[in-house]
């Protein structure tokens, strides 16, 4: 909604506040009339308008052909009186000053009418926002439906994964794992995970955050790096070969004692045991409580990094009891806390076996079955790695990275960040009826589909012109059109000649009630013939006025969803009509057949000034959200709200303290 009036919005304003600039489009009525001036028609509708009649005699004659080809007689099919009849008038009274003939032509547009509001806009304008809003929310669910599984292509793994932005395929411990990676500090460069487990990565990273490369130019150099690369490897043109890695990662093995609590303390690494910088490189070290559980994406779902031996005693995981679960889970965490100031004098602690840190992937098992998968991964190959390393770190590390870049925006955020991330999310554990091979279970799709799904929009998205069609002649106007063709070519054989003289005996008759309901008994018959000598003819007749019958009560159908009560909308609301004017830009915006762009244009009387500055209005909101996608914006088409000279203040109660009260609160102590 506009938080401002334009001058198109003032203009248009103006007409609907003093209900003026809408009515039924013109299409329908136009359409209408050539159906009720149609040669076989015009006497008997004459006749029906007939003041003089008895309610019964015109009951009857409004009727006329409804069990058998109401389209000869402009008649509601007997299949929908009832439900047709109570969207205006359930004994089919002229309601409208402009509207003779409440057969079914007449009485669309009586509803049409009906709609707007007959005459009053600001019921219009309720009518409307309800049938709107109604439309948008129920397209959500529709769309959202359809989409569900399409729009995630072959991505989807389980439902963990989807909502968790695909953390749980890295590893479903997520507690474990934030809590190891909350420890690792800053020793990753998540946007350099192409690179990651190479010593060129760690060492580029220890550069970045200490500011220098001081503290490694010691250990580089005494293996035999050459200093200038030593100094130039913050240049992006520095070549850095896989000998040279090879030499930088013997150096990372000789960094021990304070030299290592120095670069440490650097990348706030606080995780324990850590014997050599090199440990950086061992996923198994860096994430002790979490590495058994570390997974990878695969062709054939989530497959472990390392081989580990399960617990024993074993635990029966689908029996376990709530308590004994819970119990698991603190006893993990317990065991996970440790003090920041302990982990400085247990980083070149002895780990006991069988997982003696060795700087290695010896000792921790990584999963041979991942070597195909890790072999197509891009950055530095598994092959280079492998050789400046150790096979079983180079198998650890590209299956990882392989799995931290499948986590949504993983390139933006930092090591902390991701455990934030990992320590706030829950998973699906214990709900066993949540699907985890389909997005959306097909049984609740096609809940949707037969339930919601039920408009002529795209997926059986609910439009305007199904809520609210009789206004604008959807899907009333062709087929009135179709039945105006048909029965012109009936009428050209001759094939109506019959029925139009009763219908004109019934004209002269008036206001003879007795003579009339005998030419009604005839008419019924000449129908009946005609149905005999042309039923193709008339059974296409027969499906445009039970088309037409069954659009009504489908509209009324949506109302009925849409908690819109047609005889009980407020009269008069200004209050209405006003955010109607304000939303009228937003309107402008749906362009969809169908949507309310089109709706409002084929209601606004264009032939007055009101009515082409409702359109003007929707264009407008049109031009404004394209200019300010383009950043240009229009603020010079605002017409300032605030008024031109401050009103007089209200002496409201004083809320600020004086100088001198508040020295005399000071407590001087």
């Amino acid at each position: 909604m506009a938080t401002f009036l334009s001058p198109l919005q003032l203009q248009a304003g103006a007409g609907l506040l003093q209900n003026q600039g809408l009515h039924v489009a013109s299409s329908w009525t136009a359409q209408s009339t050539a159906y009720t001036t149609l040669p076989l028609l015009v006497d008997l509708i004459n006749t029906i308008a007939n003041i003089d009649l008895l309610p019964a005699t015109v009951a009857n004659l409004q009727t006329l052909a409804s069990n058998s080809c109401p389209a000869l007689a402009d008649s509601i099919p007997s299949a929908f009186i009832s439900n047709v009849g109570n969207t205006v008038d359930t004994t089919f009274a002229v309601t409208s000053p402009t509207q003779s003939d409440p057969g079914m032509t007449g009485m669309i547009t009586l509803t049409g009418e009906l709609y707007l509001g007959n005459g009053d806009n600001s019921k219009f304008a309720q009518i409307f926002n309800s049938a709107t809003g109604y439309a948008d929310t129920t397209n959500i669910f529709i769309n959202s439906a359809v989409n569900a599984n399409t729009y995630l292509g072959g991505t989807f793994t389980d439902m963990d994964n989807l909502v968790t932005g695909s953390l749980t395929e890295v590893n479903l411990a997520t507690k474990a794992f934030g809590d190891d990676l909350s420890n690792a500090g800053q020793y990753i460069n998540l946007a350099d995970l192409a690179n990651y487990g190479s010593p060129l990565a760690l060492i580029q990273q220890i550069s970045q955050r200490a500011g220098t490369i001081s503290p490694l130019i010691g250990p580089l150099t005494d293996v035999g790096v050459n200093e200038n690369i030593v100094l130039n490897l913050a240049d992006a043109d520095t070549i850095i070969t896989d000998s040279v890695q090879k030499l930088m990662y013997k150096a990372l093995q000789n960094v021990t004692g304070d030299k290592l609590t120095e670069i440490l303390q650097i990348l706030d690494v606080w995780t324990p045991n850590i014997n050599t910088l090199a440990d950086l490189l061992n996923p198994a070290v860096m994430f002790p409580n979490s590495y058994p559980s570390l997974t990878t994406p695969t062709a054939n779902g989530s497959v472990a990094i390392y081989i580990t031996p399960e617990p024993v005693p074993a635990i029966d995981w689908d029996n376990i009891s709530q308590a004994d679960d819970r119990a698991i889970l603190e006893s993990e965490a317990a065991n996970r806390l440790v003090e920041r100031p302990l982990a400085c004098e247990i980083r070149q602690g002895t780990s006991p076996a069988p997982t003696v840190n060795t700087s290695s992937g010896d000792f921790y098992t990584p999963n041979s079955n991942l070597l195909d998968k890790v072999a197509a991964v891009g950055g530095i190959s598994y092959e280079r790695l492998s050789i400046i390393t150790d096979p079983g770190l180079a198998l650890a590390n590209k299956a990882l990275a392989c799995s931290l870049d499948q986590i949504t925006n993983v390139s933006r955020v930092t090591l902390p960040q991701l455990s934030s991330a990992y320590s706030a999310v829950e998973t699906n554990k214990d709900l066993d009826d949540i699907d985890n091979t389909q997005a959306v279970p097909q049984d609740d799709l096609d809940y949707y589909k037969n339930t919601l799904a039920l408009g002529t929009g795209d997926n059986g998205t609910i439009l305007m012109t199904d809520i609210l069609g009789a206004a604008v002649g959807v899907d009333y106007t062709a087929q009135l059109g179709n039945c105006v063709t048909i029965i012109n070519s009936l009428d050209g054989t001759g094939a109506l000649d019959d029925l139009k003289q009763i219908y004109a005996d019934m004209y002269a008759a008036l206001p003879n009630d007795a003579a009339i309901e005998l030419l009604i008994i005839d008419a019924q018959t000449e129908i009946g013939n005609i149905i005999t000598a042309y039923p193709t003819e008339t059974t296409e007749l027969d499906t445009i006025f039970t088309a037409l019958g069954t659009k009504l009560t489908t509209e009324q159908s949506f109302q009925t969803k849409a908690t819109i009560d047609l005889t009980g909308v407020a009269a008069n609301s200004q209050q209405a009509t006003q955010g109607f004017i304000q939303s009228l830009p937003s309107f402008g915006v749906d362009t969809k057949v169908g949507g309310t762009a089109q709706y409002l244009e084929d209601v606004a009387d264009i032939g007055t000034r009101y009515g082409q500055a409702i359109v003007a209005t929707l264009r407008e909101g049109r031009t404004t959200a394209g200019l300010n996608d383009a950043g240009v914006g229009t603020a010079a088409n605002a017409v300032p709200a605030d008024p031109d000279t401050i009103p007089p203040q209200a002496p409201l109660i004083p809320s600020v303290y004086s100088e001198e009260q508040a020295r005399s609160l000071v407590n001087y102590g």
